[in-house]
């Protein structure tokens, strides 16, 4: 989905016909899966009102990056309430330049006289071991972990506007307890790590969570009925995600082959390093999107655009401004 236009009659068309799709969903769920009433279960698991229309923004930790400042000023400028959906169990990779850099921080601390930005690091902690959990890595050790420490940026960022947040690790364990059809392995959290268990092995199947591959279509099933939009990249070269870009292909033509339709996805830009960047100016102020508000005409065109055009507005954003 590319042009605002677009989005928003298809939106209008899903919602329209949202029974016989949830009817068609929970089916071949049921089928597949062996999850008995698959709708309902997504409703509540994520527990959304109803009256509004949300744009979904999905990272393993929602941080305040110009990334997710951009995607939560390109939702309000469609019309669209922005929601994060973290998995907070996943594991960590230095493979992975995202989870990378939600430890060794990028901050714009300032702008050059020609307007760049400069930009400092700062590392929050060591580097953990592959395959320690997100949750499980303690910046402190007073009980901040990595999730907390960047919900506590969100909160210097948006202030009172900050978007909602919603982990979907939970929700998947759902899907996985309820399921007849189990997935060949799992990864069960032994002692704050992932640990990849096939069955003859035996799990704690509380701990555990699927494998991508068995959980993906279900996750993308969730962007079918016009109330959630996902915005995504899989275009990060450096980035560790390759395969997720396989399983979101085959998923999204799976789906449309059983459903008959595709999910409703909206490309934005490929995550560079400069959307990792977080705007030190953004910090505490209560007006910086009031300085943005005139961006939030909407005329149509690109989304992609859009948010590009609302990310580097957010990166050129003065302390002094």
């Amino acid at each position: 989905m590319q042009e605002n236009k677009d989005l928003i009659s298809e939106i209008k068309i899903r919602k329209e016909n949202s029974e016989e799709i949830i009817r068609r969903i929970d089916k071949w769920v049921s089928l597949k899966w062996g999850i008995l009433n698959f709708s309902s279960l997504l409703d509540d698991s994520l527990n959304l009102s109803r009256y509004h229309t949300y744009g979904a923004l999905c990272r393993q930790v929602a941080t305040a990056r110009i990334e997710e400042v951009g995607f939560s000023m390109t939702c309000k400028s469609l019309g669209l309430k922005p929601l994060d959906l973290t998995y907070n169990e996943d594991a960590f990779s230095t493979n992975n330049r995202d989870k990378v850099y939600l430890i060794k921080l990028p901050f714009i601390t300032g702008h050059s006289k020609n307007g760049d930005p400069i930009v400092r690091y700062k590392k929050i902690v060591d580097f953990p071991q592959a395959g320690k959990m997100l949750n499980k890595i303690s910046i402190d050790g007073n009980g901040t972990n990595l999730p907390k420490y960047h919900h506590n940026l969100r909160i210097k960022t948006f202030g009172q506007d900050i978007p909602l947040e919603i982990d979907v690790g939970p929700t998947f364990k759902k899907y996985l307890s309820f399921a007849i059809n189990q997935p060949e392995y799992l990864y069960e959290d032994v002692d704050g790590f992932r640990v990849k268990k096939v069955v003859a092995d035996g799990y704690v199947l509380s701990r555990s969570n699927p494998p991508a591959d068995w959980y993906y279509p279900l996750y993308l099933l969730g962007f079918m009925t016009g109330q959630i939009i996902l915005f995504e990249t899989y275009e990060n070269p450096k980035g560790d995600v390759c395969n997720i870009k396989t399983h979101f292909c085959r998923a999204m033509d799976m789906i449309k082959k059983e459903i008959g339709l595709y999910p409703l996805v909206v490309e934005i830009p490929p995550l560079q390093l400069s959307m990792m960047y977080i705007n030190e100016a953004l910090f505490g102020k209560t007006n910086w999107q009031e300085k943005l508000s005139h961006l939030f005409l909407n005329e149509g065109g690109k989304i992609i655009d859009i948010f590009q055009n609302f990310a580097d507005q957010v990166i050129s954003l003065r302390k002094d401004a």
